[in-house]
């Protein structure tokens, strides 16, 4: 049996919109793969478990200590079944083995699909028989549940489509629930679901290798790695908030927001939710969708409000200074309702104050721009306050060299984005400089102007939004951060630990030079760091 023969039959049966039929079987057990139509079931080889059918996306892929199988426990089953597998001229010696599961869901419109047994059938039938159980619509398993679990080998599930919810954390527990820890779990998945459903479950065994990786003596304690779902085009969001979830100063004022008193829905109070539902996770690892936050996003910001491709720099940029107008206008009225009810009110007075927030405690510096007067060489300077500093690039250049301005007033985490897209007239269009610029993982930055509030100040690097691709509206968007001691990558949902990317090679300065860019080319495709954060040791 060839690739393209399994392909072949795959494509047909996908065409016939079949339903996918999932088991999961203990530690050791031979993988396999169960199709099954209304009248045509067939068992594809272990080694075939993962397939690409052309344009199609993969068929099913589950990581290892998983298999796919399905099974009868009645004779008209059976053998419907093997007439099934007679059908198919090259699987005739394909028996079917009862030994690996011996209950089977026949589809949604089959007067079999709810396996239920009476309480007189429970009570009397033998350890190790096979029972079909149904989780209904509100998320939880029929009542037979608890004393089949004490007697069943095999298990069978059905997920329903029309569950409240099918983001992880609602369905894993039900997949879980199924499963004894002696028992293999048959779990049918209903198509369009099915697919998603797999690889939501996927992302809970790539979650446990990341803390495989890491090692449990070396894990954190009270530290949590999600990935963020993609909803379209939105890795420019995704890399962003994770640079930002990782600058410790930024995330703590964002869930002590959060432990407020309850607010009106804005962009804050849907990240201080995105934020607080990654810090209670029971999980150390896994996948969050930020749908709340992205839909916010969308609905106060046209810029925003498609699935194209965004600048991950405007979209920090929008971000915190909307934070900042989010946390003083609530100040400003906090202070009226004050004032309305000791009959002290001075409107005037209050219009033409401005308080400084979290944000700008965290974000905030102060340049001191200098121009010259030619003619009489009168020089004048001018203070402007920034939340994230912009700098030109050069070829084979660094971050100090980049930095040769008058720093009057260094800030908390300072935030360099580097302007690596140009406009380029003979193009009539925007490219990237994907010149190498090397960034550091200590930096020490000195005040060179006069009446500086701080000489100077050593700064570590705590993450990177890098840019992959060679365009501003095309490519991707990664993060790298560095948590307790060690770099992870966050690639929308997956994540990383970069120790395990850069096998062989010293980590930290040699895995971050990946991300300075290219000697030569500067319109090739390339993975270079645009954003930069820097944490103050003070």
């Amino acid at each position: 049996m060839t690739v393209r023969n399994i392909a072949s039959i795959c494509n047909m049966v996908l065409q016939e919109q079949l339903h996918t039929v999932a088991s999961f079987p203990p530690c050791g057990a031979p993988a396999c793969l169960v199709l099954l139509m209304p009248h045509i079931p067939f068992i594809c080889p272990g080694e075939w478990w993962s397939l690409s059918l052309g344009d199609r996306d993969i068929l099913s892929k589950f990581a290892d200590n998983r298999k796919l199988g399905g099974a009868a426990n009645t004779p008209e089953c059976c053998a419907a079944l093997q007439k099934g597998f007679d059908r198919l001229e090259r699987w005739t010696e394909r028996k079917f083995s009862e030994g690996k599961c011996r209950v089977l869901h026949l589809g949604r419109s089959n007067h079999m699909d709810r396996h239920r047994l009476g309480i007189g059938l429970l009570e009397s039938s033998c350890t190790g028989e096979d029972f079909g159980l149904l989780v209904d619509n509100k998320l939880s398993m029929s009542q037979q549940c608890a004393p089949v679990d004490e007697k069943a080998d095999g298990v069978l599930g059905c997920i329903r489509k029309s569950i409240a919810s099918r983001l992880r954390e609602m369905i894993l527990p039900l997949y879980s629930a199924l499963v004894g820890p002696h028992q293999e779990c048959c779990v049918q998945l209903w198509a369009p679901q099915d697919k998603r459903d797999m690889e939501l479950l996927e992302q809970g065994t790539n979650a446990s290798a990341l803390e495989k990786d890491i090692g449990p003596e070396q894990f954190p304690i009270n530290e949590h790695y999600f990935g963020l779902v993609n909803f379209g085009n939105t890795c420019y969001c995704n890399s962003v908030l994770q640079a930002l979830y990782f600058c410790r100063p930024f995330r703590e004022n964002v869930l002590s927001y959060k432990a407020q008193q309850k607010k009106k829905e804005n962009l804050l109070t849907c990240l201080a939710d995105l934020f607080h539902s990654i810090a209670t996770q029971k999980k150390k690892v896994g996948v969050i969708p930020p749908k709340k936050f992205i839909s916010r996003l969308r609905k106060e910001n046209d810029l925003f409000d498609n699935y194209m491709q965004q600048d991950a720099h405007e979209f920090l940029n929008y971000l915190l200074n909307t934070i900042a107008d989010i946390l003083q206008e609530e100040k400003k009225q906090e202070k009226q309702n004050g004032k309305l009810k000791n009959g002290n009110m001075n409107e005037a007075e209050e219009s033409n104050k401005q308080e400084l927030t979290w944000v700008h405690e965290i974000f905030q510096g102060t340049l001191t721009n200098e121009t010259r007067c030619l003619n009489c060489e009168t020089v004048s300077s001018k203070d402007e306050d920034f939340l994230d500093l912009s700098v030109d690039v050069e070829q084979n250049t660094s971050i100090t060299h980049c930095l040769r301005m008058r720093v009057k007033k260094l800030p908390m985490i300072l935030a360099l984005h580097l302007k690596r897209f140009k406009y380029m007239e003979q193009l009539h269009r925007y490219t990237k400089l994907s010149y190498r610029v090397v960034f550091p993982l200590e930096l020490r930055l000195f005040n060179t102007s006069g009446d500086a509030v701080n000489l100077d100040r050593m700064y570590d690097l705590v993450a990177v939004v890098v840019h992959c691709g060679s365009g501003p509206n095309r490519g991707h968007y990664i993060t790298i951060v560095k948590s307790h001691g060690f770099w992870l990558l966050f690639d929308d949902d997956i994540v990383e630990h970069i120790e395990k990317i850069f096998i062989l090679q010293k980590i930290d300065a040699q895995a971050i030079e990946e991300f300075y860019g290219l000697t030569s080319d500067i319109s090739k495709n390339s993975e270079s760091g645009y954003i930069l954060f820097y944490q103050s040791r003070e």
